[in-house]
């Protein structure tokens, strides 16, 4: 029999997730106020919904876990979620925190060479083992890491990016007939920026401890800039 599969969260990854689970699974996919039993029956349960929404989901359900399942979130935020997965869960299941780095707009047609970052959570070591072993199999690259590790690279990488295309978009910054390579490099930034939610961009921001410092650090790298100029 297929081991199973329930995907709670149908935005932009959850559907992603959904298209590219391996056939080798045996998929149930629901949004948040949907068929939320059903989807946490399966094997695994695969949590693609906000960060700001993680707290209410794991108190919706914690009832329907089955003991032995494993829950794996995909948040672009390690610390929060895995202190709610081992504060709410249920001690009879186990999880693993992850954050796919690509998305919907950089995936193209294939999931080899991507790569995903995993966290030790409360599963045991044989368990952890097959999901990167499984991840890898799809021609996934795997990077082991801390939560505190990840969130810490994350604020200078994925949301200094963010801060900065959102600043791009706010500007009102746009292609040009004399664009040069790097504004041109620019202008992907805000569109590839302009696609994700304005909550996923506040959630990133409230619940990784290292964002202030970071955005609070480039605005004064800004600031000197302005003044050399």
């Amino acid at each position: 029999m297929k081991p199973s599969i329930g995907i709670i969260g149908q935005g932009r990854f959850g559907t992603l997730a959904k298209t590219w689970i391996s056939s080798g699974f045996k998929v149930v996919a629901c949004d948040k106020g949907g068929n939320l039993e059903k989807a946490c029956k399966q094997d695994i349960v695969l949590l693609c919904v906000p960060i700001s929404s993680l707290e209410d989901l794991l108190h919706e359900i914690r009832p329907f876990l089955r003991p032995g399942t494993l829950v794996i979130d995909v948040c672009s935020v390690k610390e929060h979620p895995m202190n709610l997965m081992r504060k709410l869960l249920p001690k009879s299941v186990s999880f693993i925190g992850t954050h796919p780095l690509f998305g919907p707009d950089s995936i193209e047609d294939s999931l080899q060479g991507k790569r995903v970052v995993v966290c030790k959570g409360s599963a045991p070591k044989k368990t952890h083992k097959n999901l990167v072993a499984c991840l890898k199999k799809e021609g996934l690259k795997i990077i082991e890491s801390t939560p505190q590790e990840h969130d810490r690279q994350m604020a200078e990488t994925l949301l200094l990016t963010q801060f900065v295309g959102r600043g791009l978009l706010n500007f009102g910054a746009k292609p040009l007939p004399m664009s040069t390579n790097g504004h041109l490099a620019l202008m992907e930034i805000a569109r590839t920026v302009g696609n994700d939610t304005p909550q996923l961009f506040r959630d990133m921001n409230r619940f990784n401890r290292f964002a202030a410092p970071m955005r609070k650090k480039l605005l004064k790298a800004m600031h000197q800039v302005d003044e050399e100029s």
